[in-house]
């Protein structure tokens, strides 16, 4: 997990990563979100079921993000 934070810290040299980053981007962005609305949901409308349902693609996302950001290591490492 911590290869794929490390990997952003070169730009994209190709398409193929450049297409990865943003994918990594937006399934953070897209989990957190989702996880942020599971504990709300949890803490305010007491309702476990539907905290579940929200918040279990919140961490399918998140496991995106780092495939993700793995794919965007190999692919920046690649010749463009």
């Amino acid at each position: 997990m911590v290869e794929a934070a490390e990997a952003f810290e070169t730009p994209p040299l190709n398409r193929a990563a450049r297409r990865h980053a943003i994918i990594a981007v937006c399934s953070l962005l897209t989990g957190a979100a989702l996880l942020l609305a599971a504990a709300l949901i949890e803490t305010l409308a007491k309702n476990r079921p539907l905290s579940e349902t929200v918040g279990f693609p919140g961490i399918l996302f998140l496991i995106l993000c780092v495939h993700s950001g793995l794919c965007y290591k190999d692919a920046n490492n690649s010749q463009p």
